[in-house]
This record gives structure tokens, C-alpha cells and sequence, in this order.
């Protein structure tokens, strides 16, 4: 039966827990770009151990007795190694980076760790020496005792430190003026409805009073009214089927006078040809027209065998309009205007004038400028 080996001694190299250097694990890991790498991190060297054994004075280089080389030291490894002078400022970098920088001095940055150092025997206060900035010196205190976290913080409040407090000050009194401006609005605005809802009150009154007086004034006139009343003819809709108009056809017409403009001349549902604004999208499309809903139309004209007669009024059609071919009315559909230049009562603006001959007075420049040449 094998036996039972006994578990690693750990001890705390002030960053993470190691392993215990015990006589026969040797030196440690030499390889340099390992070493260069692991210094710049927080866990350090991944293999390497924490030496906490005797340092013999003098150190015999070579021997049995001799520390071991990359490695870990504790505080008194560590103060026995630099007091013995065997070793050069760059080989005590060499063989214990994280120890000693590279003049030999104690690295900056060091943690306690291990066994303390005392100055006597009474151990009341504990061995310091000097680092590579003179006004700084290192104790050997060894490994803290374990207490309660406590965060260090700077007495002096930071620059960064005093911006945040500044900016939450600037923040919480943004937000106490903001709730009382809501509270003076809410305040005033209840006082408003108030107001106002008096007032809306007074009004109804007021409405109450004028809407039976206008009532009265409206039964007065609708009584005076009711003998001078006439027959009005229903304003036409749009175009029905073709049986409908059928139907229409064969009932007797009777004649109902028709309604005129304000210019004196008739309106009517028949299809007119509108001229009144040249050079108009009106005047350029000849749509139809129902004169009948627009009795404030300018004159139109209507084409009478290739004439303009303004005193003709279109007779009634049961069907289409402008469609009968014995209509003297000439009908809209399939019109062309290039076909019938006497309807044509477009005219050239002035400013097109103008911009034909600058365009004309252009081309004559340029050619003539071309045969000088």
C-alpha cells in the first residue's frame, strides 16, 4: 500500500495562496519570457513556490545550503539574502524578480508576506532599509494579520470625486425645481377652471336667451314668407344608366323655369365649353360643367355652329347631355382642341413674349459669333 502523501502547506504571497517550498522541489522555472510575462500580472508565475527555510550565513554559492533560485521569498528569506552580499544587484533581480528590482533594491510595490523581521530581541520594532527613491524605506513586517476589510480612501476629496458631487448636487436641485413648478402649474391651472367653468356658465345663459329669441324671429319670417314661395327644380345628379333615361324619354316634359347667374345668363345642367380663364388647366382640359351649383360663374361660351352666342341657352336632353346629334351643343367627348381653333381664346402672356425673343435674340448672337469665326 502506497502511502499517503501529506498535502501542500499553502501561504498567501499577498496577491494569491502558494505552495510551500519543502527541501528537495529545487529551483524553480527559469525561462525568461515566462518570468517577463507573469511580472505585469495579477496572479503572477503559474509553477512557482514560496521558500520559507533557513538562509545559512555565509552563503555558499553552489552548495547544499544555498536558497533556491526563482522563487518566492518571505520578509526574513528576503532581508538575510540582501544583508549576505553574495549575490550582485542584477543576479538578486535575476534569480528573484519579485523580490528585488533590477539595482538591487527592494522592488517597489512589494507585499509582506511570511516570517517579520524584528530589529532585537525585545521584537518591538521591526527592520526597515532603504529603497531606490531615498525618502521611501521598507519593513519587514512579514504577513499581516488577518483583519476586517476596510477600503482605503485618500484624506483629500480627488478632483474626479468632487466633479460626481457637484454634477448629483446640480441633478437633485434640477429636480426640486421641476416638482415646484409642477405644483405652481397644478395650483394655477385648477384656478383657471374655475374661472372658467363660471363663465361657460354665464354663457349658456346668454345662449339660452338668444337661441328663443332667433326661434321667434325665424317663426315670424317663415309665416311672411310661405305665400311667396315657388316650384324649384331639383338640381340634377350624376349621369344614370341607360334605362333609367328610358323611361324619362317617353314622359311628357313640362317646362320649369330655371334659375340665372348674377351676369344675367341661364344656368342649366347642360355641358359648356369653359373659356373664362385663358391659359388656365380650366380653360386647357374644356371639362364639363355644371353651371347649376356655380351661380357666381363668369360668362361662358357655348359653341353653336362654329359660334360663340352667349344669348343661346342648351335645350333639355332626357339623356345624356350634349350627346343628342340634333343638339346644336357640341358634345364633349372625343373634343380636340386642334381640331376647332375658334374656340381657342388662349393668348401668350407678355413674360413668354419676352423669354421667346431673348431666347430668338440668343441664337442669332451665337450664330452669328460662329460664321465670324
Amino acid at each position: 500500500m502506497l502511502p499517503i502523501k501529506a498535502p501542500d502547506k499553502l501561504l498567501s504571497d499577498g496577491k494569491r495562496m502558494r505552495v510551500v517550498w519543502v527541501p528537495g522541489d529545487g529551483d524553480g522555472d527559469p525561462s525568461p519570457a515566462l518570468i517577463e510575462r507573469s511580472l505585469n500580472i495579477l496572479r503572477g508565475h503559474p509553477t512557482w513556490k514560496l521558500f520559507l527555510g533557513t538562509v545559512h550565513l555565509p552563503i555558499i554559492r553552489g552548495s547544499n545550503n544555498e536558497p533556491p533560485h526563482y522563487c518566492y521569498l518571505d520578509d526574513e528569506a528576503c532581508h538575510n539574502i540582501l544583508m549576505s552580499k553574495a549575490y550582485a544587484p542584477d543576479e538578486l533581480h535575476q534569480f528573484w524578480p519579485f523580490d528585488f528590482a533590477s539595482k538591487g533594491h527592494i522592488k517597489q510595490g512589494r507585499r509582506n508576506r511570511g516570517r517579520p523581521v524584528w530589529l532585537d530581541e525585545t521584537c518591538t520594532e521591526h527592520v526597515k532599509v532603504p529603497m531606490r527613491i531615498k525618502s521611501l524605506t521598507y519593513t519587514f513586517s512579514g504577513q499581516p494579520a488577518v483583519t476586517e476589510y476596510t477600503p482605503v480612501r485618500p484624506k483629500k476629496e480627488t478632483k474626479m470625486e468632487a466633479e460626481v458631487y457637484l454634477e448629483a448636487a446640480q441633478r437633485v436641485a434640477e429636480e426640486r425645481l421641476a416638482k415646484a413648478m409642477a405644483a405652481a402649474r397644478g395650483a394655477s391651472l385648477n384656478e383657471n377652471s374655475h374661472t372658467d367653468n363660471t363663465n361657460a356658465e354665464a354663457s349658456a345663459d346668454e345662449g339660452e336667451i338668444l337661441a328663443e329669441n332667433a326661434s321667434q324671429e325665424d317663426d315670424d319670417s317663415v309665416l311672411g314668407s310661405a305665400s311667396a314661395m315657388t316650384t324649384r327644380r331639383k338640381r340634377p345628379g350624376r349621369l344614370s344608366s341607360l334605362s333609367d333615361h328610358s323611361s324619362e324619354e317617353s314622359a311628357p316634359s313640362s317646362p320649369i323655369e330655371e334659375p340665372s347667374t348674377d351676369s344675367g345668363y341661364p344656368a342649366g345642367p347642360a355641358s359648356y365649353v369653359n373659356l373664362s380663364k385663358p391659359g388656365t388647366k380650366k380653360s386647357k382640359h374644356y371639362r364639363q360643367t355644371n353651371l347649376g351649383t356655380n351661380l357666381r360663374a363668369r360668362p361662358i361660351a357655348f359653341v353653336s355652329g362654329g359660334l360663340f352666342d352667349h344669348s343661346y341657352r342648351a335645350p333639355q336632353h332626357p339623356g345624356r347631355l350634349g350627346t343628342d346629334p340634333g343638339s346644336p351643343v357640341m358634345p364633349l367627348s372625343g373634343f380636340r382642341k386642334q381640331d376647332h381653333p375658334e374656340i381657342s381664346d388662349h393668348r401668350p402672356s407678355e413674360r413668354a413674349k419676352e423669354g421667346k425673343k431673348v431666347k430668338k435674340s440668343a441664337k442669332t448672337f451665337y450664330s452669328d459669333s460662329e460664321s465670324d469665326y
